[in-house]
């Protein structure tokens, strides 16, 4: 069995003037989905976060519950300090096979953490029972970005479509082997060339 894949990483330092009981919060969080190569649908998985001042890491998070979806905070951090930090995914029915992120680096500072991308949704194009062109705008100019979809608002399953192209303002992504006359949902998940992400609002369209 081929080890899973850890999609749409966002790794969130806490915006400035975050407060807890004793004072600025010391933790960010994490986020991702879990899918895997080759098929389309998401699978459900434990995640763990590794962290520390280097890319040795040397802590390590408690497992999240199984699921597609994961969200979980790392924390006992020092403000002002640089961490790095990579998700490791396990799916039970392939324990040895764990999948891993790419590293991420963030500096645990109070200060503000950057907006991410404007996203503007345009009209659906090329609309046929079997496929759909989703179409959007961001300002600034973003890398490649993706559709995540499904037929369920809960966008679960899970299918993804990445674009393909450079840093541009205008995105397409066709999506195919749609099902005729029915509702399916998306929202657009987009990265911009600081780093910072954003995750639109929910749209929906109907195949003839």
């Amino acid at each position: 069995m081929a080890a899973p894949v850890v999609r749409d990483v966002l790794v969130r330092p806490p915006r400035s003037g975050a407060l807890g009981s004793e004072g600025p919060v010391q933790e960010a969080t994490v986020s991702c989905y879990t899918g895997r190569l080759g098929f389309p649908g998401a699978t459900n998985c434990t995640v763990e976060a590794e962290y520390g001042p280097t890319t040795a890491y040397g802590t390590t998070t408690a497992p999240s519950p199984l699921g597609t979806y994961h969200e979980f905070p790392i924390g006992g951090l020092t403000p002002g300090a640089e961490y790095h930090v990579r998700v490791r995914a396990t799916d039970p029915a392939d324990a040895a096979t764990p999948a891993y992120s790419q590293d991420y680096a963030f500096v645990q500072t109070p200060n503000e953490v950057p907006p991410g991308p404007t996203i503007v949704h345009q009209p659906i194009t090329g609309l046929t029972a079997t496929g759909a062109t989703i179409n959007w705008t961001t300002n600034p100019a973003c890398p490649s970005g993706q559709v995540n979809y499904s037929t369920s608002p809960t966008l679960q399953p899970l299918f993804v479509k990445s674009e393909t192209g450079g840093t541009v303002t205008t995105h397409t992504a066709p999506l195919t082997g749609l099902t005729a006359a029915t509702r399916y949902y998306y929202r657009i998940f987009q990265t911009a060339p600081a780093g910072s992400s954003t995750l639109s609002s929910l749209q929906s369209f109907l195949t003839p």
